[in-house]
């Protein structure tokens, strides 16, 4: 049993990873620290940022324990968005919980091992017609989703409602392992910047100006990931 999680915890922390990663991850944390010294905030805000941070590079290696963060942090997050009366992220927080549950049984199907013995994630690409679906179904349920935003007294509605409709199809590409999600989640963490610094909470906007890098860092990563399993084939 020791073996069996002292293996899990060697692939999940160590195997795979660089010094670079480590140094990214925490500057990413350090980052947020800072910022809730200089704008003291709620402690929920710190924990969920923090747990976030981590997630999303986790989910930039193509790492399984992203889900273990994720589930905590999102919970947070449900609460923060909330109070903050952003009705209709609180109801993406909610699709998040519940599509990660299939999401740990779809990336457990997809891992593969590297030339270096090390875990990661399969990546798929996404075809010209899930590209136009794709677009012509974020405009269309932002459009209506934002409508109802605006009847209900959510604030920002139109801006929530477009962040809530990518994220809900950046998150079911990343259930999927469609590599095309990081370019969803850049787009979504800059109107989430937006939002958040509106909304007077800078630590969270902080928090997404350290995620739409780590975005960056994650398409690359997939991409590079990807074009190896292609040379393994």
């Amino acid at each position: 049993m020791k073996s069996r999680i002292k293996n899990f915890l060697k692939e999940e922390y160590i195997n795979g990873y660089k010094l670079f990663d480590y140094l990214f991850m925490g500057t990413l944390v350090l980052m947020q620290i800072i910022t809730y010294i200089i704008y003291p905030d709620s402690v929920i805000s710190i924990i969920a940022g923090i747990l976030g941070t981590i997630a999303t590079v986790l989910c930039a290696k193509g790492k399984i324990t992203y889900y273990v963060y994720g589930f905590i942090q999102t919970f947070l997050f449900i609460i923060i968005d909330y109070q903050a009366k952003l009705y209709i992220d609180t109801l993406e927080q909610c699709f998040y919980f519940i599509t990660m549950f299939y999401g740990v049984y779809c990336w457990k199907k997809n891992l593969h091992k590297n030339q270096d013995n090390a875990q990661e994630i399969v990546a798929k690409k996404l075809s010209t017609k899930g590209w136009t679906l794709t677009i012509m179904g974020i405009i269309v349920l932002t459009i209506g989703l934002g409508f109802v935003g605006t009847l209900i007294g959510s604030a920002q509605s139109y801006t929530d409602a477009f962040s809530n409709i990518l994220a809900i199809f950046a998150q079911i590409m990343c259930v999927m392992c469609y590599k095309e999600q990081w370019i969803l989640w850049i787009i979504l963490d800059i109107a989430d910047i937006k939002m958040y610094a509106y909304a007077h909470n800078p630590v969270l906007a902080v928090m997404y100006v350290g995620w739409t890098i780590n975005c960056i860092y994650g398409w690359y990563n997939w991409n590079k990931t990807t074009k190896l399993q292609n040379k393994e084939v």
